[in-house]
């Protein structure tokens, strides 16, 4: 804005420059708007005024104009400033306001030339491209396997000198990598700024009243390459919730219910962001989906009479799955909840549904606050070692070696057991001495499993490498990683695993 001001001054008269400039004022304005900074675009609003009448012709650009152009340039300068630190409202940008407006006049025409030579600074912060970013964190992913490598070595070789340097080379990698994640993070509320005009625009279009609520979206951050992944699959979420959750006006009122309620919420545990999307709708008939899947042959009889409620609804996110009789330009194209699911997979996270019929829906979802560098278990199944992201272990246990039985009971909750090898299609006997063998438990579409290994080996911070398109497609694989030996270890994603 500084520069066009510059060669308006030059140029009174260039069209162009104007036009451009309104433009941007106004960009800004929406911006603000959009996120809740009203100061910032009542200003802009006061600016756009006098640039709207050029642009029309009624009033001529004059000098003295240009210096209060200038001097609101430096006002919406400072606002920015304010809103990014979340500082107190301390500017006062009325009395500008007032003269920009012609109410008042000022004693001295407010010019940025006024400004002392020590009040110009560069900006604390400047825009990165994302690529760089991520060739950052990519490049600390190298690091820690070189790390992970060192350590490897030195338990060989015994060096007081070696030990400490090691150990010193460790503490710097992890706090470059907490300084690259904490520059990758941004706060989910870029998010739901954009939610919040797609809400509206989608109730306009189906005639339905909804009040739209958010909640910790703006104390909690994520990862910025997880979040823009994450983006498709909430914007589907809240899609479905409007048009195919919250009835109709007249619906609502012959139920005695009032304006449609759609909340996204958000908490954090650790590294795990929980991300819930309900609405006061409809909810959805279990009875219907059981009814559809048995139809599309997604299940059969036997099977579907064994599944809880919740486990049916989690059917919603079979390929092609629809419970609804029509198909809108709101929801029902494109990105489906089996897309959603996939990709929600493929951050390393998981997605239950819950449904009241009558009352309403809602979609979890959690996700690790980022999907590259991760703590894992490694766990051993005869020769082989894999490696479990640590968000999906809740907690480990043992059991009897020669129970035979399909289910244990574990704080007084009956738990499904799975042996992961049967499931890898790893054939042959433990090497691991007989015994009790552990098992993780972990939540699968809403229910806990107990996966039995042979042995486990370690907790280890790893860098996930992709496996590359020819191996991406293959299910309960989430990637790669190496370990300080140089043996390359599959990671899993237990609730893809079939």
């Amino acid at each position: 804005m500084n520069q066009l001001l510059l060669q308006l001054e030059k140029d009174h008269k260039n069209l162009e420059l104007i036009n451009s400039l309104f433009r941007k004022i106004h960009s800004l304005k929406g911006m603000a708007k959009m996120m809740g900074y009203n100061r910032l675009s009542e200003l802009c609003h006061a600016l756009e005024n006098p640039l709207s009448k050029m642009r029309e012709g009624e009033s001529p650009l004059t000098q003295e104009m240009v210096g209060l152009l200038f001097s609101g340039v430096d006002l919406l300068e400072n606002l920015v400033s304010e809103a990014v630190s979340a500082s107190p409202p301390q500017i006062d940008y009325q009395t500008f306001i007032q003269e920009l407006s012609g109410e008042k006049t000022a004693d001295v025409i407010p010019s940025a030339n006024g400004k002392s030579p020590a009040s110009y600074k560069l900006p604390t912060s400047i825009p990165v491209d994302t690529q760089k970013l991520d060739e950052l964190i990519n490049i600390t992913g190298e690091m820690i396997i070189r790390r992970n490598r060192l350590i490897e070595l030195t338990r060989s070789v015994f060096s007081p000198e070696l030990e400490e340097e090691v150990h010193l080379s460790d503490n710097l990698i992890n706090e470059l990598y907490s300084k690259v994640l904490t520059i990758r993070m941004v706060p989910v509320s870029f998010a739901t700024a954009m939610v919040q005009r797609i809400v509206r625009d989608a109730a306009i279009n189906q005639g339905k009243e909804i009040d739209f609520q958010t909640e910790g979206d703006k104390e909690i951050e994520l990862d910025s390459t997880v979040l823009n992944a994450l983006l498709s699959p909430l914007i589907h979420l809240i899609r479905n919730a409007v048009d195919h959750g919250v009835e109709t006006p007249s619906q609502r009122k012959a139920k005695g219910k009032t304006k449609g309620k759609v909340q996204l919420r958000f908490f954090k545990e650790k590294d795990i962001v929980q991300i819930e999307v309900e609405d006061d709708g409809q909810g959805i008939n279990v009875a219907q989906v059981k009814k559809e899947a048995l139809a599309k042959n997604i299940i059969d009889n036997d099977t579907v009479e064994l599944l809880s409620d919740e486990e049916i609804l989690m059917l919603l996110c079979a390929p092609g799955f629809s419970t609804s009789t029509k198909v809108t330009d709101i929801s029902g194209r494109g990105v489906g909840l089996d897309v959603v699911k996939e990709k929600v997979d493929k951050l390393g996270g998981s997605m239950h549904i819950s449904s009241d019929y009558g009352s309403g829906t809602k979609f979890v979802l959690k996700i690790p606050t980022t999907s590259h560098i991760i703590f894992a278990l490694l766990v051993s199944l005869n020769s082989h070692l894999f490696a479990i992201p640590l968000s999906k272990v809740l907690t480990i246990a043992q059991t009897n070696a020669k129970n035979s039985s399909q289910s244990f009971s574990f704080q007084k909750e009956e738990i499904t057991l799975i042996h992961l090898k049967d499931l890898l299609n790893i054939n042959g006997a433990p090497q691991e001495k007989p015994g009790n063998p552990p098992v993780i438990i972990s939540d699968i579409e809403g229910k806990k499993v107990g996966l039995i290994v042979d042995a486990l080996v370690k907790i280890d911070q790893i860098y996930v490498k992709p496996l590359g398109k020819l191996l991406d497609k293959i299910e309960g694989l989430y990637g790669a990683t190496i370990l300080g030996d140089g043996r390359v270890v599959l990671v899993l994603d237990v609730e893809r695993l079939r």
